[in-house]
């Protein structure tokens, strides 16, 4: 849900920008905010926008209105955003225990930037106005600490850690990316969804079919995608690749806009899940597309399909669970029909 008070200091900062020609910019503003702008700046004509919070690795980010005769290269950042270590020689605070005692210094937090924490220093980056006053903490918790300012040319990069993981999915849905993500069935991941406890883009999102409305046509390269499941507290930053095939298989297979794919036959089964009342294939494969099956195609979430052109290299999931289903069975055993790649014995 946007913040529709910051939006509108947003657009007071733009205006007096335009109207005397200087530079105005907001206090800090957390990732949602910051996403929140980023998205209003871009329907402003004429909006020129930048947003920095000291260091290319912040979180937390300040936004500056450009006037025009100020190219974002030329802004002055050390003018602006402060920063300053915490030093504790006896111990190790934690970041909640840094951030606790600025507060109790009668800070706000929109004047607070990114507090990084290793080992038993702080790097915390703050407004100008506040950082005499934070200079002067001598202890967070129970630890004594030394400050000293900072430019911003000596930051050093912040410690992460990582957690790579890699999987693929069918189709681009927050669904399939969270269940892979956080090793959930497709099921389970939908239900996290629906109930509110996942945000993208650091914001709560409870559709399903969240990617598939934001990435309407796959591009080449690589867009990134915060995701985090509340329950399990882990920020995940999710590389998708629309991965361009070439040879024989682009030959086969063809992706095509739905709207665009009547007549084509498709290459694949269609699956439509509606949780607890069924799972099961709207289309089998070698379905021809009519007109009136665009809103079906369309409500189970496929902006896009693969149409079909025949080659013998390719082979069907259920042709292919024939060809398993005969190297496994013997005579005491019974199979079912084939359904979506899978026969049961």
């Amino acid at each position: 849900m946007e913040n529709s008070d910051l939006l509108r200091r947003a657009e007071d900062l733009l205006r007096r920008c335009e109207k005397n020609d200087t530079l105005t910019f907001t206090a800090f503003l957390s990732p949602v905010e910051r996403v929140q702008v980023e998205r209003w700046a871009k329907t402003q004509p004429g909006c020129r926008l930048l947003v920095s919070g000291g260091h290319p690795e912040c979180e937390r980010c300040v936004a500056f209105f450009l006037p025009d005769y100020l190219e974002a290269e030329w802004l002055p950042l050390d003018e602006y955003i402060r920063v300053f270590e915490l030093m504790a020689p006896f111990g190790c605070p934690g970041h909640r225990d840094y951030l606790g005692a600025l507060l109790g210094m009668g800070i706000g937090r929109e004047r607070l930037g990114d507090i990084w924490v290793r080992d038993n220093r702080a790097i915390i980056f703050c407004l100008p106005g506040v950082e005499k006053h934070l200079l002067s903490i001598d202890r967070v918790g129970r630890d004594t600490v030394r400050a000293r300012s900072l430019s911003l040319d000596e930051v050093p990069n912040p410690e992460r850690r990582v957690k790579p993981k890699s999987f693929s999915v069918q189709s681009l849905r927050l669904d399939a990316v969270v269940g892979g993500l956080f090793d959930l069935s497709r099921s389970e991941a939908a239900r996290q969804v629906e109930a509110g406890s996942v945000a993208l883009n650091y914001e709560i999102c409870d559709k399903c079919d969240a990617f598939s409305d934001s990435i309407r046509n796959p591009l080449p390269g690589i867009d990134i995608f915060p995701v985090r499941l509340y329950n399990r507290g882990e920020l995940f930053f999710i590389a998708i690749r629309q991965e361009k095939h070439s040879g024989k298989e682009t030959d086969a297979m063809k992706l095509m806009k739905t709207e665009d794919a009547v007549g084509q036959v498709l290459c694949h089964d269609i699956t439509q899940i509606i949780r607890g009342v069924t799972k099961d294939a709207v289309f089998r494969k070698g379905h021809v597309i009519r007109e009136e099956d665009i809103p079906v195609l369309l409500s189970v979430g496929k902006d896009t399909v693969y149409i079909w052109e025949n080659d013998e290299t390719m082979l069907h999931e259920n042709d292919a669970a024939y060809i398993l289903r005969d190297l496994c069975m013997n005579e005491h055993m019974s199979a079912s029909d084939p359904k979506e790649g899978k026969i049961e014995l």
